[in-house]
């Protein structure tokens, strides 16, 4: 037998927070997309370094915002392409930067930028036709040149003042994403945080700039593994809070975790975190805030989020851990609670979206419980076979192998509506309200295991259930998967 998978409420809203549903449409052209030969691979990590900062000695790895002056932007322009220029210290890193824009196909090119430094791409093609809509920094693009001055960034003061200086002319916005708090942020650091074992959640408490992406403020997530730096606002005439870093041990207080920075016009966001898109659910959760932002909501791709949320093996008994030598069978009550629950989470989420929870059917199981209750009206019974033994992890069936399990007759689906419907279960299910809430798919009959099955079993698990389904009546529900018949 095999385990009844119910989905759990917790982990559905957690999952649903990481995946930050979206559905956002552009029908401007797309642009081609540049990805890097990297991806997914773990970035190194970058070890801390004391520094001391306001008297406050400080583990960083990473530096502070570059302070550079920019002049009133001449010229204003009036032609943009909407790539977004990624600056990253190796193709690793990179994948925080382009993961998210990759998943809303928005288009990008990624810059590695070595400790010597780069040239910049070109900016703009003239005065008033721009290259890029945005830019992504990562960690500065920072090294630890000497033990005395500690990190600094390889783009040149001049290379950020062009930078600065693009943001005036074309209104494009900046990204910023592990920085070292400072007043160039309109911040001060606390400290560095944290130490193995120790958690401190971060939230969003502040989403009126990004509201396109759809997430909830107040949520807290995991910062376990993600260096970061508790800071204070010290300018706040030109410094918004968006998120914040709850209290935790060696820091009593909330704190700030990012920002945004209105500087007379050229805007920045900028996270006091690492990001690791490749294995933080709280990465992957942040990133909607900075991609929605930093495009004003508009971009040429698209965001579609396919949530498969499949219940398996339908109306088959399982063994239970607690009390020990029990099963359990779900009930119509257990289901009951999910029609009712379904419409509140579609209520969350944004228009166009439409969640529903799916169930594979294994009609056996009615089979078995209905000869329960008159063993008469079942003629045959249920189909039983002797327990199957396990295969090796990686076993390959040699072709015309294997041993038949189920009964050699009869050959064909034998039962009828006076055995089936004695099933309270499929009586629920046979209520078009009950059945038309949840989409349906054939599992298989009784759930034989198919690594080593033969051609005479899997032919029965399959035709017998396909038979069951109409005969019941699921094979009618609004939401079924008809074509496999």
């Amino acid at each position: 037998m095999k385990t009844v998978q119910m989905f759990s409420h917790l982990f559905f809203k957690s999952t649903l927070l990481a995946a930050s549903v979206s559905l956002v449409n552009s029908a401007a052209e797309s642009e081609a997309l540049v990805v890097p030969t990297a991806v997914r691979t773990a970035a190194a990590v970058v070890s801390t370094v004391a520094a001391k900062v306001n008297n406050v000695v400080i583990n960083t790895n990473t530096t502070t915002v570059a302070n550079v002056t920019t002049v009133a932007a001449k010229t204003v322009g009036t032609t943009l392409n909407s790539t977004v220029l990624i600056f990253a210290r190796d193709t690793a890193s990179a994948y925080s930067g382009f993961s998210g824009l990759n998943g809303y196909a928005i288009p990008y090119e990624v810059v590695i930028v070595p400790a010597d430094g780069i040239t910049l791409p070109t900016l703009n093609s003239s005065e008033t036709v721009g290259n890029y809509g945005a830019f992504v920094v990562l960690s500065e693009v920072s090294y630890e040149y000497n033990g005395t001055e500690g990190f600094q960034s390889a783009i040149s003061a001049a290379q950020w003042a062009e930078l600065y200086q693009y943001q005036l002319t074309f209104g494009v916005r900046m990204v910023r994403l592990d920085v070292f708090p400072s007043g160039d942020s309109g911040t001060e650091a606390i400290g560095g945080c944290c130490a193995t074992g120790i958690e401190q959640l971060i939230s969003i408490t502040n989403a009126t700039a990004f509201p396109t992406a759809g997430l909830k403020t107040g949520a807290g997530m995991s910062t376990q593994g993600l260096w970061h730096y508790p800071a204070n606002i010290t300018e706040p005439e030109y410094t918004t809070e968006i998120a914040q870093f709850a209290a935790t041990t060696g820091f009593d207080d909330v704190s700030t975790a990012a920002v945004i920075n209105d500087f007379s016009g050229r805007q920045q966001m900028v996270f006091f975190t690492g990001f690791a898109t490749d294995w933080s659910p709280t990465s992957n959760f942040l990133q909607h805030a900075w991609i929605h932002w930093v495009t004003r909501g508009v971009y040429t791709g698209f965001r579609r989020v396919n949530l498969n949320t499949q219940v398996d093996d339908m109306f088959l008994e399982t063994d239970i851990y607690y009390p020990v030598n029990t099963t359990f069978t779900i009930a119509p009550s257990d289901l009951a609670q999910h029609v009712t629950w379904m419409p509140t989470v579609n209520a969350y989420l944004p228009p166009g979206s439409d969640w529903f929870m799916e169930v594979g059917h294994n009609g056996n199981g009615n089979i078995e419980d209905a000869e329960d209750i008159n063993e008469r009206k079942c003629g045959v019974g249920s189909i039983e076979y002797a327990d199957q033994i396990d295969t090796p992890l990686e076993f390959v069936k040699p072709p015309g192998t294997g041993t038949n399990l189920w009964p050699e007759t009869p050959a064909t689906y034998p039962y009828t509506t006076s055995c089936t419907d004695l099933d309270d279960l499929l009586q629920w299910w046979q209520k078009p309200a009950n059945l038309n809430a949840f989409a349906h798919v054939s599992h298989t009959f009784t759930h034989e295991d198919q690594d080593n099955a033969t051609y005479f079993d899997v032919y029965r698990e399959l035709t017998w259930n396909q038979a069951w389904l109409k005969q019941v009546g699921i094979a009618n529900a609004t939401k079924f998967s008809k074509d496999l018949f």
